[in-house]
């Protein structure tokens, strides 16, 4: 081999040009190196006049035994390291270029950034020193051969042991560009085989960081990519694409390409040379094909990274290869793993048909089970926003500055319901009729109604708490009857003292005051009052309950007015008591959970063992989310002032709440990624930023399918309950958002999506404990996953207040999908099982297009099926970038 006398690059055989300087070169005077491995069987005497010898000991440390080899730029000594006992290469700057300073630089360059790296396939380069102005480095002795001397003396290589040297040789390259390194000068010469035919990359002399590249056509051009030739750029797929001549000569035993001059190598690379099977008929198709998607011209369609190459040839399965070694596969080499494993088309439609019908079936039966279908409101949010300042202000307009009114459910009637005796007709007419589950509250003020609790939150009926003279709410059922009414009296007496006008609001609530007889009142109101009434009698609607009615009035005016029914709670009461012990148990424990996570994530920071890239996407998933919601659910009607305190506080609990979630994760991670890696490979592809990933689309299509399969056994479950009669099966409450506008909706969505998504995050936490210990006791994770099962049947059952057959079969449905789910698709099906099960589980559904809240009812609907489609394509039709 030959060095450049200008600037000592190494120069390919035959080359009579330097890529480098662009000096032409008369190779007849240039000195050529001899490689390792014609020198092993030389004696241990200098050659050439050289001044070293055998048992010459240099810096009373290194022990000359003998010459490996030279070259135009030095010479290689095999020593003894006298302090260490142990052998060594020790590597000299010859005379000439001793004394030239960019040699000088790119040597200690070359020990500089080799030590960056530390990997079994990469040879550890230890120091550097300087004697009699002579530079050198040591670095690990390697007994063996380069692959250059290999393939010349025995040609192509069998086949195991090229698949072999290929996956080390990736797995040492991918290390190298880990610590974001690229080689640039990859070659057969430079890859070392010891005796027992372990992978060594060698020469780091022209590495470097990509961001700090400057010569970017330093190298061997022979091995150099086509745009590193021409002098564009060098990027990790320049490495990659000298990775795979090295491989061609591995499996073929001849270069991709054979040139005369730069301009004819530059011609030959503009397209893919001759396929390995064309030199090699018995080549492995999956070697081949691993391999000419390395030499592709294009950079982008290149594979992403070597562990990607590793994978894709024949028998990749890096995972298991890191977990018998005893090693903790990096987050890379789990992102590159599961190659080859994607959804056949025909599993990828069929998959979708199956949620579709899911979908489908779930929308016409949870269509007629769900609560707000049934009450069927007549009227809209704004109609009943009308209808309550009409109320409060019978004589006259309303003077508030701010105003806000909601849809919800009063689940105090559905537990009444669920403790009487069935009776489908008088539950039927809890739906729609008074007293209705569905309620509408309307709350006005002469301030701003900003809640006092943290974001992201809500004004509600007692937030902000009712303490400003002028603030008044009314409550409604969905036919905007009304239930309660409010007013806060003015601060100071005023000389009026006539009785109120009871008639007006209980003609607003559809009653008629002549059927009610008096009562002595019960129930203090909350306001000031000079006068409290009451009343018994009944509801013309429901006649078998008994109604009360207390009111009170402020100097003649009603300032309190509410129906009192046998479920109606003291909402005022609340416990004085100091926390209990189980709390302070529950408190200790949570302390020392988060403590020792708090340990475990510095730990883990430190000695760089999580994926700091993944715990940064997630936190700043959990804080974007966070903001998003209380951007959308919060009650903007503020100040600047106000509106930037409560800005600051939403941010701040977001990010509170991401770093959270970023220590907890890399505490977690890494544990599961060392035992359990198959778990994650979709999950870490996904937080890599690889949306279109076919294996990401795989395991997310699957969890569709999942969740749509749970939602419609929920759903079945609700209408087989009906049909045969059974009682106390919970109902389903779903979602009153829509109701409350297409914000109320995104926000609520994405929420539940969060909250799901820890759900899910959790069960898989205490999958990962079931199985680690299943693994130690029995040597078998599976039994992990049979007790996360049971588990999972026991909290669904406890949910039920009536533990009958219907409740089992779909506790034990359930959990089956969940435990099934993670055992085979891992967490990432898992999580998206649960969160769309739940989303279609909890979104209230129009039973047909003319209801007047269709269009927000189908929000999510639409951007769930959106989100469907493309995974289905991701899976079913990935690009040749995504495969």
């Amino acid at each position: 081999m030959a060095y450049c006398s200008a600037c000592g690059v190494e120069l390919g055989e035959g080359q009579n040009f330097c890529a480098a300087c662009g000096s032409k070169l008369d190779l007849s005077s240039m000195p050529t190196v001899v490689h390792d491995t014609t020198q092993r069987s030389q004696p241990s005497m200098p050659v050439d006049g050289s001044p070293l010898v055998a048992g010459q000991v240099l810096d009373g440390r290194y022990r000359i035994i003998g010459l490996l080899g030279k070259g135009g730029m030095g010479e290689v000594y095999r020593a003894d390291d006298l302090t260490l006992q142990q052998t060594v290469a020790i590597k000299f700057l010859t005379e000439q270029f001793a004394a030239n300073d960019s040699v000088r630089k790119r040597f200690q360059h070359e020990v500089r950034v080799a030590r960056q790296v530390s990997h079994p396939n990469v040879c550890r380069v230890h120091d550097i020193g300087e004697i009699d102005g002579r530079l050198y480095l040591t670095m690990e002795y390697i007994d063996g051969e380069d692959l250059a001397s290999v393939t010349r003396r025995i040609g192509y290589l069998p086949r195991d042991k090229a698949i072999e040297i290929s996956q080390q040789l990736c797995s040492g390259l991918a290390a190298a560009h880990k610590q974001g390194l690229l080689h640039r000068d990859l070659k057969p010469a430079n890859v070392m085989l010891d005796g027992q035919g372990v992978v060594k990359i060698t020469d780091f002399g022209l590495a470097g960081f990509s961001d700090q590249i400057e010569d970017i056509r330093s190298g061997t051009p022979a091995y150099m990519s086509p745009e590193q030739l021409a002098g564009k750029e060098v990027t990790v797929q320049s490495d990659i694409y000298s990775l795979g001549l090295v491989l061609y000569e591995v499996f073929t035993g001849r270069p991709a390409f054979r040139a005369e001059s730069m301009a004819d190598l530059q011609l030959q690379q503009a397209s893919s040379p001759a396929t390995p099977s064309s030199v090699i008929q018995e080549i492995d198709p999956v070697a081949e094909s691993a391999i000419m998607r390395c030499l592709d011209p294009d950079p982008t369609a290149r594979p992403e990274s070597a562990l990607a190459v590793a994978v894709s040839l024949p028998g990749g399965d890096p995972l298991a290869a890191a977990l018998a070694a005893g090693e903790t596969p990096t987050p890379e080499l789990v992102a590159a793993a599961g190659a080859g494993n994607q959804l056949s088309k025909p599993w990828a439609w069929g998959m979708l048909s199956i949620v579709l019908m899911f979908i489908l079936s779930t929308f016409f039966v949870g269509s007629h089970v769900q609560l707000v279908n049934r009450a069927d409101p007549p009227l809209t949010k704004q109609v009943l926003e009308d209808r309550a300042r009409q109320i409060l202000h019978a004589d006259g307009e309303s003077t508030a500055f701010d105003s806000i009114g909601q849809f919800f459910y009063d689940t105090r009637v559905w537990n009444y319901i669920a403790a009487q005796p069935a009776d489908p007709e008088r539950e039927a007419r809890f739906h729609a009729d008074a007293p209705s589950v569905l309620k509408f509250w309307y709350r006005e003020s002469p301030a701003r109604l900003v809640p006092l609790s943290s974001v992201p939150s809500r004004t509600t009926w007692s937030d902000p708490p009712r303490s400003t003279v002028g603030m008044a709410g009314v409550m409604l059922d969905p036919q905007g009857r009304l239930l309660s009414l409010y007013r806060h009296p003015p601060q100071r007496d005023s000389e009026q003292s006539a009785p109120a006008d009871w008639a007006p609001l209980f003609e607003a609530a559809g009653l008629d005051i002549d059927t009610f007889e008096s009562e002595e009142p019960s129930w203090v109101p909350e306001t000031a009052y000079d006068e409290r009434v009451a009343w018994v009698g009944s509801h013309p609607d429901a006649p078998d309950i008994e109604l009360r009615i207390e009111a009170a009035a402020f100097e003649g005016t009603p300032v309190s007015f509410g129906m009192i029914w046998p479920w109606t709670t003291e909402g005022r009461v609340r416990s004085a008591g100091g926390a209990t012990t189980v709390q302070w148990i529950t408190l200790g424990i949570m302390t020392l959970i988060f403590s020792y996570a708090g340990y475990l994530a510095f730990r883990n920071y430190q000695q760089d063992r999580g994926d700091r890239r993944g715990a940064a996407r997630l936190a700043a998933a959990a804080t974007l989310i966070i903001v998003i919601v209380w951007a959308l659910v919060d009650h903007h009607q503020s100040s600047l002032f106000v509106l930037f305190g409560r800005v600051a506080s939403a941010l701040g609990f977001g990010l509170f709440m991401g770093g959270l979630t970023w220590m907890l994760y890399l505490a977690i991670e890494p544990a599961i990624r060392r035992r359990f890696p198959e778990k994650i490979v979709s999950w870490t592809r996904l937080l890599s930023g690889n949306w279109r990933d076919p294996i990401v689309a795989r395991d997310i299509l699957a969890g569709i399918a999942a969740g749509s399969l749970f939602a419609f056994g929920r759903y079945l479950i609700e209408w087989v309950s009906r049909a045969t009669g059974v009682e106390n099966v919970r109902p389903i409450l779903s979602s009153i958002d829509p109701l409350n506008g297409a914000a109320d909706v995104l926000g609520q969505f994405l929420t539940r999506h969060a909250q799901t998504a820890i759900g899910a995050l959790a069960i898989a936490l205490v999958w990962f404990v079931f199985a680690a210990a299943a693994q130690w006791l029995f040597k078998r994770a599976w039994i992990g996953t049979v007790m996360l099962w049971a588990l999972l049947v026991a909290n669904i059952i406890s949910q039920f207040s009536d533990r009958n057959w219907i409740a089992w079969s779909f506790a034990m449905l359930t959990s089956l999908i969940f435990a099934s789910m993670i055992e085979r698709f891992g967490i990432l099906g898992l999580l998206f099982a649960m969160v769309y099960g739940n989303t279609l589980v909890a979104q209230s559904m129009p039973a047909t297009t003319s209801s007047w809240w269709s269009t927000s009812g189908f929000l999510v609907y639409a951007i769930m099926l959106i989100l469907t489609i493309f995974f289905f394509r991701s899976a079913a039709y990935p690009s040749a970038r995504q495969a």
